[in-house]
């Protein structure tokens, strides 16, 4: 059954009012304890053995992250600027669409004490929770960029922000030949913070309705991720001696098999537009 065009224009201004209510009904979120992000810059380290597992958000807005977990009565806010710890009243949270966490502006966080900060490790010891946020293990060895995402969210939630150049990406997939990239990168570098999530956008843009590619067709591609230790061990691992890299990120780039050039540093900052640059040749 057809609606007439009165009817549709009264169907849309209802649903228009019931999502300006919704976004009337949305509770006020309190000006700087919000934003609060998953994160992989932390995990927290329980003291006893066998503990259910915490999630930990940051907030860069707040300088504050906040500790999560079913063993937790209320979640636990630590502000790393005041070196305090507060619990949070769990109905005082507001659920992000991207996963994150806002605090209501009527947020009254409650103070349990002082943090410690040890060396890169945060000391926590209040009543029903004993541990440490502690940077996570760095990632090492072959890693897949679906693996990645999930394991440095931050890495995720870059790509999903990157424009990529969709000409260069129609470019790309018009490459004859089976294309491998190997990314070399440290879960802990500065430069790779910065540009993996564009990287791994990239390979996104190009798997997509990407089908196995047969000779003389279009290109096939395939991206594999290498975790290199931190330094001073960095440049001792042989598969990067192998490989002689000696800047991180780097990407080498393979065709059919043969080597056809380096992608290194801030070039992987439009990586679609440098590996269009390797692929052409000199």
């Amino acid at each position: 059954m057809r609606l007439s065009l009165t009817a549709a224009l009264v169907l849309g201004l209802c649903a228009h009012a019931a999502s300006t209510r919704a976004a009337d009904d949305a509770p006020p979120i309190h000006e700087t304890l919000r934003e609060f992000l998953p994160t992989s810059r932390y995990e927290f380290v329980p003291e006893a053995k066998g503990a259910t597992p915490f999630s930990v958000l940051l907030s860069a807005r707040a300088a504050a992250y906040l500790i999560r977990g079913a063993a937790l009565d209320a979640p636990l806010l630590v502000r790393t600027g005041a070196c305090v710890i507060e619990s949070v009243p769990k109905e005082a949270l507001v659920e992000r669409q991207d996963g994150g966490v806002d605090l209501r502006a009527d947020a009254a966080p409650k103070g349990l004490g002082h943090i410690l900060v040890q060396g890169s490790d945060i000391l926590i010891d209040v009543p029903g929770l004993k541990g440490k946020l502690a940077p996570p293990a760095p990632l090492l060895g072959w890693q897949s960029g679906a693996g990645l995402s999930v394991a440095v969210p931050e890495y995720a939630r870059d790509a999903r922000k990157y424009v990529i150049g969709e000409e260069c990406v129609t470019s790309l997939k018009a490459t004859k030949g089976s294309v491998r990239v190997f990314v070399y990168f440290g879960s802990w570098c500065p430069t790779c913070s910065t540009v993996m999530g564009r990287v791994l956008k990239l390979e996104q843009a190009l798997m997509k309705d990407a089908a196995p590619s047969k000779e003389g067709e279009a290109a096939a591609f395939r991206f594999d991720y290498y975790g290199a230790k931190p330094e001073p061990d960095t440049w001792e691992e042989p598969e990067l001696k192998t490989h002689e890299v000696e800047v991180l990120p780097a990407g080498i780039v393979y065709v059919d098999g043969k080597f056809r050039g380096r992608i290194v540093g801030f070039d992987w900052s439009r990586p679609e537009a440098a590996l269009r640059r390797v692929l052409a040749g000199p």
